[in-house]
């Protein structure tokens, strides 16, 4: 069991560290106040939670959207209403941050460089990896 826990941490680490990847790039696209207000309320929002709860809270999100983080689905994803997409059990606030992640990103993938697509596409990638890894762990099947 120790060896689990063990596992989980290096999981949860991973995955938080892919997180605060996702948002730096996403804070080097905004371009208004408004925006850049906004993600520095969700860094905030994120400093604050647990490591283990940024994966638990978002992880049904994630694995939702698998299809087209593995496809790289680019029109799906920018078609796609997240809202229903969310974890029930999340709060409003907990909502709120992971669409408006996904909002930003859609909103100015088009006029993005091709390396930023792929940026965006692989840190996607990696924390789907990390839902994967933490869903065979705790067998949330």
């Amino acid at each position: 069991m120790s060896s689990d826990k063990s596992k989980l941490k290096v999981i949860f680490d991973k995955y938080s560290k892919s997180l605060t990847e996702l948002i730096k790039n996403v804070s080097d696209d905004v371009k208004s106040e408004d925006e850049k207000t906004h993600l520095d309320q969700i860094k905030r929002l994120i400093r604050l939670c647990p490591q283990e709860e940024r994966l638990i809270k978002t992880k049904d999100t994630i694995w939702d959207l698998k299809n087209y983080i593995l496809t790289r689905d680019h029109v799906g994803l920018k078609n796609l209403d997240a809202t229903n997409y969310m974890n029930k059990d999340n709060t409003d606030e907990e909502k709120q941050f992971i669409l408006s992640i996904i909002d930003i990103i859609k909103s100015r993938y088009d006029d993005l460089e091709e390396n930023k697509k792929n940026n965006y596409w692989t840190i996607l990638t990696l924390l789907l990896q990390y839902v994967i890894e933490y869903r065979q762990l705790v067998k949330d099947f």
